[in-house]
């Protein structure tokens, strides 16, 4: 159980904000069951992808830890 403050209430970035890279990601929504507010889908159905809202985005790591393709990342990751 984590014994540090919410970090949605907190509003103090961890890290530098995630994004997708949409070649990689193939719509199959896991990230998105985490229910994070920064995370959405972009496009219709089988085609979807999965997006992240970096003025909302903490840095948590706890979608690029849930993406089994690897296709979320850390923006200051070269």
């Amino acid at each position: 159980m984590n014994q540090g403050p919410c970090v949605l209430l907190e509003r103090k970035p961890m890290a530098p904000p995630y994004r997708v890279d949409e070649k990689l990601c193939d719509g199959c929504r896991r990230c998105i069951m985490i229910a994070c507010p920064s995370l959405s889908l972009k496009g219709k159905g089988k085609k979807a992808k999965a997006v992240v809202e970096r003025n909302t985005c903490y840095g948590c790591r706890l979608s690029a830890h849930v993406c089994t393709r690897d296709a979320i990342s850390s923006e200051g990751k070269q």
